[in-house]
């Protein structure tokens, strides 16, 4: 097992990476054969080269709010349906649920999950998230009744899993209550 990286000699860690053994450097990030690597969300990701000789500058995303559209939840409450938009900052998507036509959820229906699957244009899963209904934040209109539920998530994942979403997939174990 190799110790931490903070207290050990500088010419150790030379060693280290000149016979191919991966050196931490950070959380979920290493050096391996001279170069720089980082996981995120089981991906394994090259971000760096310890024998180039230029900086690189790396490519930020622009930091655009993306609709991934509407969904019915008709199977729960007819009329119901769910909208999700997201943004994409610094290796995390940032996204809002909003929940529509189910404004007596507390009351008429009981507690339980609703699970986002977020897809690619292939309809493969690209990460899914699970969402109690107690994490859910009523938004109350002017007349003090309630408008929508929301939920804010944030997810940790990379840039080129992020540019695939296109869309996404809802259930829900919710059901109304007899």
């Amino acid at each position: 097992m190799i110790g931490c990286t903070c207290c050990r000699d500088n010419d150790e860690l030379r060693n280290d990476v000149s016979k191919n053994k991966p050196v931490p450097i950070g959380d979920n990030s290493f050096v391996f054969n001279e170069k720089i690597y980082r996981i995120i969300n089981n991906e394994l990701l090259q971000i760096g080269d310890l024998n180039d000789t230029s900086i690189r500058r790396l490519k930020i995303s622009s930091s655009e709010l993306k609709n991934l559209g509407t969904s019915s939840l008709s199977f729960i409450k007819e009329g119901s349906t769910t909208k999700i938009t997201s943004v994409y900052r610094g290796n995390y998507l940032y996204f809002k649920l909003a929940l529509f036509g189910l404004n007596d959820l507390r009351d008429n229906f009981s507690p339980g999950n609703f699970t986002i699957e977020f897809m690619d244009s292939y309809d493969f899963t690209i990460y899914s998230s699970i969402i109690s209904t107690s994490e859910m934040i009523r938004i109350i209109d002017s007349d003090g009744k309630t408008d929508h539920f929301e939920y804010n998530g944030k997810i940790e994942i990379s840039m080129d899993a992020q540019a695939a979403i296109t869309t996404y997939n809802i259930s829900s174990s919710v059901r109304p209550r007899k």
